[in-house]
């Protein structure tokens, strides 16, 4: 998650809602590995999915 918000950061794009985004996207990420146990390839897309609505609704 730190990599993904230093690209943020880096390209200028500062965002107040990047922190809240990653916090629900590895939570999301955690219950789905540890509560459905989902191989953590499956469940990473997922996450890369509801980041990239995320990123479409701002936009």
């Amino acid at each position: 998650m730190a990599l993904g918000m230093l690209m943020v950061i880096v390209t200028g794009h500062i965002d107040l809602s990047v922190g809240s985004v990653a916090g629900v996207v590895g939570a999301v990420a955690a219950v789905l590995m540890v509560r459905y146990e989902m191989h953590f390839v499956p469940a990473a897309l997922i996450c890369l999915a509801l980041d990239w609505a995320h990123i479409q609704s701002i936009d």
